[in-house]
């Protein structure tokens, strides 16, 4: 289980509570007279805590098995969650008892006094919104009960985070607590969900998310390295609901760290960008100046439909379609032969490497391909997510990255950058990354500009994925 951060504890020791206490001389006595615990804790209740001196005192001697035995009683922790008087007070209390919490309920209690953030659905409009979209019947994923161990690492990450951040968040929910990995948020609704695995028989396989062992991410080369994989899922997917559809992930000086261009959505400019930031000739040098014109024409109409690119029976009838509309095709070869001659050149081997649907292609998520694949460009022109446009960055933004999956899509390098600055205290991101959280305050209690005042729009309901690899 996580322990608290040493700022925390620092917070908690200077107002006289100490959430590790072990027993003092004051609490054993040999004729103990001295009240238990739970005893001062009722006489709390009773009086409505109006006068919480003696608790604190009572507190800071108890000894472990005291607080732990305190924990376990469901009504006394409820009476802390709701009755204190005093926020701060309340929520350095709830710190106090949180480890020792071994009740799914009471944690998820703990977590909506401390944070106002519901672990799970409610009936709220906005949660009710947002599981019609999220669940899926059909494919039996719906939401689920968490589990006690992820209760607890989630209550250790909201501490983390900027109040004004986590004041964004209604609902965090879970679909899946057996395989699960990944998670995905609805910004708009103020909701995300988090897949995870708890099963400490599941250590081995990097492609679950242990929220009871702390699996960590393992990745040579990403920043993010070592880091516990369900507390960067858990803070990523809260990360856009922070950038809540652009508010700073299309800043100019944030899309400038990696070289970030929004390329749109024409064809024709998408695959003359495609063809143009490849490493080499993106045909055969062999071809004449009217194949090259009907290869690039063909190209065109890949992007528009994004097309599978890797064998004859994909590509010929593009280039058939690009051939008939030459007045002239006496220096054409057979158009079969051209077809064989581009499935194996650099430009259509990119091209069909370069959608979301990729993926179902056998090739991978383009931000996962890119940095494996067999010809490499200055500048890697994908699209993220289908629908929302092509970008691109600069190649040689990857000797600096904190994963692959950031470059999905600039928010997805934020959401990224968010969750390796929180998770690691600032220390698992690079200098460019951690100049602009830290200059955008990001990393304070301090609230930033709104989105209309930066200019963004915003649209209800929308959501970004946020699947992990470890």
């Amino acid at each position: 289980m996580q322990t608290k951060d040493s700022k925390n504890t620092s917070q908690k020791e200077e107002q006289g509570l100490q959430p590790t206490a072990e027993k003092s001389a004051e609490s054993s006595n040999a004729e103990g007279e001295q009240k238990s615990l739970e005893s001062v804790l009722t006489a709390g209740v009773i009086k409505g805590f109006n006068d919480l001196t003696e608790l604190m005192i009572k507190i800071n001697a108890a000894a472990k098995a005291e607080i732990e035995k305190a924990a376990k009683n469901k009504m006394l922790m409820k009476a802390i969650t709701y009755m204190i008087p005093s926020g701060s007070v309340r929520n350095l209390y709830l710190d106090v008892f949180e480890p020792y919490v071994e009740d799914v309920d009471t944690l998820k209690m703990f977590i909506k006094g401390r944070f106002n953030v519901t672990m799970g659905k409610d009936n709220t409009q906005n949660c009710l919104n947002y599981t019609s979209s999220l669940e899926k019947p059909a494919k039996n994923y719906s939401v689920q009960p968490w589990t006690i161990e992820a209760l607890h690492r989630a209550y250790h990450n909201l501490e983390k985070l900027p109040e004004w951040q986590v004041a964004l968040v209604n609902n965090i929910t879970t679909c899946n607590t057996t395989n699960g990995n990944g998670g995905v948020a609805y910004w708009g609704y103020g909701c995300y969900n988090v897949d995870y695995t708890d099963d400490p028989n599941q250590d081995g396989d990097i492609a679950t998310q242990d929220a009871a062992d702390g699996y960590v991410c393992s990745t040579e080369d990403y920043y993010r390295r070592g880091l516990c994989a369900f507390d960067v899922t858990f803070t990523h997917e809260l990360g856009h609901i922070v950038d809540h559809g652009g508010t700073f992930s299309t800043l100019p000086d944030f899309m400038e760290i990696s070289g970030w261009v929004n390329e749109g959505n024409d064809p024709q400019h998408v695959a003359t960008r495609i063809l143009s930031e490849i490493d080499g000739d993106p045909f055969q040098t062999s071809l004449n100046a009217d194949e090259i014109k009907v290869a690039t024409d063909a190209a065109v109409m890949m992007v528009k439909d994004q097309a599978n690119s890797t064998n004859v029976a994909v590509v010929e009838p593009y280039i058939n379609a690009a051939a008939s509309k030459m007045a002239v095709k006496d220096n054409l070869r057979d158009l079969n032969l051209l077809s064989q001659i581009l499935i194996c050149s650099r430009g259509y081997y990119t091209i069909a490497r370069s959608f979301q649907v990729s993926n179902d292609f056998g090739f991978g998520l383009p931000c996962y391909n890119e940095p494996r694949r067999q010809f490499k460009m200055k500048h890697y022109v994908h699209e993220g997510y289908t629908g929302r446009g092509f970008y691109s960055y600069d190649a040689a933004a990857r000797s600096f990255k904190i994963s692959d999956y950031q470059y999905r899509d600039p928010g997805e390098e934020f959401a990224e950058l968010y969750a390796a600055y929180h998770v690691s205290n600032g220390q698992n991101v690079g200098d460019k990354h951690k100049a602009w959280f830290e200059k955008m305050g990001l990393h304070k209690n301090t609230p930033m500009e709104t989105a209309a005042q930066i200019g963004i729009s915003r649209s209800s309901g929308q959501k970004e994925e946020g699947q992990q690899d470890n």
